[in-house]
């Protein structure tokens, strides 16, 4: 069943995802010519707020105009709360 899992650390999984993220997310910064090593590759997240469906607009908005500009590419985490959880592509 489902768990809530307390520590301190990533688990094996997300890891081997954040690694996989992390080398996609350096090939998008290669191509705009912008060259940095692995370990420099940068941690950007896009956070949502709440505020119901008015939350989930914005976030759905900012999502398609990151995706046009190609911007997307360099998001490593997105999270959100309330309302601009509820969308789902």
């Amino acid at each position: 069943g489902d768990e809530v899992r307390i520590k301190h650390s990533l688990n094996e999984k997300e890891k081997e995802f954040v690694a996989k993220r992390r080398n996609s997310v350096l090939e998008s910064l290669q191509k705009l010519q912008i060259h940095c090593s692995q370990d420099e590759v940068p941690n950007i997240a896009l956070l949502g707020s709440g505020g119901g469906e008015r939350a989930m607009v914005a976030l759905l908005g900012s999502l398609v105009q990151l995706q046009k500009t190609g911007l997307l590419d360099f998001i490593l985490y997105l999270s959100g709360v309330s309302g601009s959880t509820w969308y789902k592509p």
